[in-house]
């Protein structure tokens, strides 16, 4: 395990890579970035008023591509049905997302 933080290009790295091959290019985010964090992992918030979408992620998982990877497909999860509570279908939807992107290693 690498103890590496993972940079704000790799997140974007990483943000464009699933939306091309997991959500077919058409989740749209203001903001993704790493912020401070005492007691979330990552968040996403949407602006009612424009209908965007931030999402941010803890600096306190950067040390881990995998805890990044792993929160960053969660938080597009609910980017991609911002309705849909966590339970059996949001957890379908995460796999089925890791599937298309071919990371199925960080399952």
């Amino acid at each position: 395990m690498s103890l590496e933080k993972v940079s704000e290009r790799q997140l974007r790295f990483w943000f464009n890579r699933l939306n091309r091959l997991a959500f077919g290019r058409k989740l749209r985010v203001d903001y993704l970035e790493f912020g401070h964090s005492d007691d979330w992992v990552a968040m996403t918030n949407k602006n009612l008023a424009k209908g965007t979408f931030s999402i941010r992620i803890s600096n306190r998982i950067r040390f881990s591509r995998s805890l990044v990877i792993t929160s960053l497909v969660h938080e597009m999860v609910h980017v991609d049905d911002w309705k849909l509570p966590h339970g059996r279908k949001f957890g379908e939807r995460i796999i089925k997302a890791y599937k298309k992107a071919k990371l199925e290693q960080y399952l």
